[in-house]
């Protein structure tokens, strides 16, 4: 009894404890340049981004009295280097420092991981840094001999080469583009970073995923396991991006990098429908078409998409992706987790009539 009794006593103490740890206020050392390292009971914490619900608080070595805060994760003392409030062991201290947010010290090149700081290989530390990003899950990088994507050496030629816009790149002699390899088919992610193909030409870029080289429009398609895709051009007069995916080049509607599916349609006042789940639902002058197909009986001017769902109502009528349901086009709405009208239908997500 008096055993069970004390472990009670003891698991009390302990959220009591854990209880007063959360009520402790954490004093901010610098907020102009780190929102992560606080004070604490007269020491140094680390709580990455100021959110203890999410992150906790960390305690951390580092002397306060010679602390030195470097960047949001990275600080020094008078010892020794820490990032995300743990001692880095292996960093040069006396030459350490954040070029352009690039940790490095007189050996090596660190990329920041979510636990370490990890030495970048085979590039030279003092003139790596990072590029232009189009993309955050991307890392270009150079240093004075090399190009880099995701710290992997590129084998393009140095002085010619550039990014074009987030899918391709060039140097003096081809186009480069990150694409499917076929020894990895059955991964979805998978590829490789190699010349596409040879040309002097001009590029054209259109955005961020298209450009355009002589009567050609090219676009790496990451769904379809990167693959590169290309549309022969008959002209390319006028130009209409409307995002990054979706473009119009005169009489030609583009769709991640494939034709529209209905050749007729009006390029000039296609649009995409707001609330628009996946970019399904697109409307011309015309038409309103799900997934490229005509939706039979829906007029352009009344359609309206409902709650980023793939159900929408027109002027008489309810609809399911492309198809015409039973219900109440002026009372059909959301519920809880069922859409339904006043006149009795309802239906789940998937569309499915409910009893």
């Amino acid at each position: 009894m008096r055993i069970r009794y004390l472990k009670s006593v003891g698991f009390l103490l302990v959220c009591i404890a854990l209880i007063l740890e959360s009520c402790t206020t954490l004093e901010p050392i610098d907020l102009n340049k780190s929102d992560s390292y606080f004070i604490n009971r007269g020491k140094v914490v680390f709580c990455e981004r100021g959110n203890r619900q999410v992150y906790g608080v960390k305690k951390c070595e580092a002397n306060l009295n010679y602390l030195e805060i470097l960047s949001r994760y990275v600080v020094k003392d008078d010892k020794n280097i820490y990032y995300k409030g743990r001692k880095m062991n292996g960093v040069d201290y006396d030459s350490f420092s954040m070029d352009s947010g690039v940790p490095k010290d007189k050996k090596n090149a660190y990329v920041m991981t979510q636990t370490n700081l990890n030495v970048i290989p085979n590039v030279d530390a003092s003139s790596f840094n990072y590029i232009k990003d189009y993309c955050s899950s991307i890392k270009w990088a150079k240093d004075k001999n090399n190009y880099y994507r995701n710290y992997k050496k590129v084998n393009v030629d140095y002085d010619s080469f550039e990014l074009l816009n987030k899918k391709f790149s060039r140097d003096k002699d081809s186009i480069y583009g990150f694409v499917s390899d076929s020894t990895f088919f059955n991964k979805i992610k998978s590829g490789v970073f190699k010349g596409l193909f040879e040309t002097t030409d001009k590029i054209q870029i259109v955005n961020k995923e298209y450009i355009i080289v002589r009567d050609s429009l090219f676009y790496i398609s990451f769904l379809d396991r990167n693959l590169l895709k290309k549309i022969l051009l008959k002209s390319k007069n006028n130009i209409r991006v409307l995002n990054e995916h979706v473009i119009c080049i005169d009489n030609l509607v583009v769709f991640k990098g494939e034709e529209f599916k209905y050749k007729e349609v009006d390029s000039e006042t296609f649009e995409f429908l707001e609330s628009n789940y996946l970019m399904k639902y697109s409307y011309d002058k015309n038409n309103v078409y799900f997934e490229g197909k005509i939706i039979a009986n829906a007029n352009p001017q009344a359609f309206r998409v409902l709650d980023n769902s793939f159900f929408a109502v027109g002027e008489k009528y309810v609809f399911y992706k492309e198809e015409i349901i039973e219900g109440d086009s002026k009372s059909f709405k959301k519920q809880n987790n069922f859409w339904r009208d006043n006149q009795g239908n309802k239906y789940n997500y998937k569309g499915i009539k409910q009893k």
